[in-house]
Formats: C-alpha cells, sequence, structure tokens
C-alpha cells in the first residue's frame, strides 16, 4: 500500500531572515520515491552486472500493513485540520506497527517542527534518512530545519545530494530553494542567484510564487 507524507516545507524563523515570509504551503500527497540519476555509463554498466548492488527503489514508497498505513492516513488527517498531538499518537501507532518506516519518521519531523521542537524534529528527519537513504523527502525538511538554525553549509550539503541523486523535479528545485537563501545568508550572491534560476520552475504553482518574489527581492539587494 502506498504511503502519504507531507511535502518537503519550510517555515519558522531565523537570524537575519525571518522563513515566515517564504513558508511553502504543505500539500497532503503521495510522492514517488525519486530515483538516482546514473553519473555515467560506467556506472549503468556496474549496477547491470553487481547483483548485489544496492538500486534505489523506484516504485511509490509502501506500508507492508494495511493498519499501519490506515494509522498513518488518519493522522494526516488530523494534521490537516491542525490537532498535531493527535496525529502525533497516530504516527507513532503506525511506527509500533512498522517500526522502520521512513515515511512515519519524516512525518514525524514536520509534527515536531510546528510544535517548535527543533531537537525532536531533527532526530525524525536524520532517523528517517539512516532507514533509507533513498527516501529524499526528510533530506530536504532536514535542510530546512538546519537553514532555519544558522547551519547554512550543513544545509547546503543535504540539498547537494538531493539535487545530484534525485530525479523529481519538484524535490530538487525545493533543494536549490533553500539553497538560495543559504548562500544568500553566506553573502555567496553569485551562487544564491544561481539556485534560485534554478528554482524558479516553482513559480508555475502558486504556492510557491509569492516565496520566489521574495527570494528574488532579497537577491536584488545582494552585491554580486
Amino acid at each position: 500500500m502506498a504511503g502519504k507524507q507531507y511535502e518537503p516545507n519550510t517555515s519558522q524563523k531565523m537570524k537575519a531572515l525571518t522563513l515566515k515570509s517564504i513558508v511553502l504551503a504543505v500539500v497532503y500527497l503521495a510522492l514517488a520515491s525519486c530515483k538516482p540519476e546514473p553519473e555515467n555509463q560506467e556506472e549503468v554498466k556496474q549496477k547491470e552486472e553487481s547483483k548485489s548492488y544496492n538500486i534505489i527503489k523506484e516504485e511509490p514508497k509502501k506500508f507492508t500493513e494495511n493498519k499501519a498505513s490506515e494509522y498513518n492516513e488518519k493522522a494526516l488527517s488530523l494534521v490537516k485540520i491542525g490537532d498535531y498531538k493527535a496525529a502525533r499518537d497516530y504516527f507513532l501507532k503506525s511506527l509500533e506497527i512498522e517500526p522502520g518506516n521512513s515515511i512515519v519518521y519524516n512525518n514525524l519531523g514536520l509534527i515536531a517542527v510546528n510544535q517548535n521542537q527543533v531537537q525532536a524534529a531533527s532526530d525524525y528527519f536524520q532517523q528517517s534518512i539512516r532507514l533509507d537513504s533513498s527516501y529524499f523527502n526528510p533530506y530536504v525538511n532536514y535542510s530546512s530545519l538546519l537553514l532555519e538554525n544558522d547551519y547554512f553549509d550543513k544545509a547546503i550539503l543535504y540539498n547537494s545530494f538531493v539535487i545530484k541523486r534525485c530525479q523529481d523535479p519538484q524535490l530538487k528545485a525545493l533543494a536549490h530553494f533553500i539553497n538560495a537563501y543559504a548562500y544568500l545568508m553566506k553573502q555567496n550572491c553569485s551562487q544564491a542567484f544561481s539556485d534560485y534560476e534554478k528554482a524558479k520552475v516553482l513559480e508555475n504553482d502558486p504556492n510557491y510564487k509569492t516565496q520566489l518574489k521574495d527570494l528574488q527581492l532579497k537577491l536584488e539587494q545582494c552585491k554580486r
């Protein structure tokens, strides 16, 4: 059964720049797990020759137990009405059945973000990544959290991994979007503008149009 999760978002605030002006709308949908792009033909050949090669899954993330999926769905419905406490309880119920489900850990991370529980959010996102390094949603969510707390270089590192490996255009654009703000805070205006240009594909989505405009205005004030 395919699993649903939050789409990566940026929220709350950080020094010298409030992320409240660039909060990305939270949308509830099932995202396919991104597959990494082969770096070259030799890498493709190696994958074909090696039966034991750890190939990243291409199918949508799934729950193996229906009840775990039902609890996750129930939790998401509660998130939609802002009942984060009850939602967290249902996510934890889901984990009791499937303790290794990276989707649920990512969702718990975003519950913690909404409740301003920075350390808990960090722990949940990192656990999601440890459980499935091919699941890129927590990378982007964690990088957003790092950005909010002024860990700009580390945020860039996580997003760069997504940009290199993930084929989902929206997720890659979000990674570029967050990196643009991180480079902006580092006063690397040229790189910030470069990432902004690659994030502009999001402007077709009304949820991100205002945020991109905000970023554009800040970049115009940055000396390149």
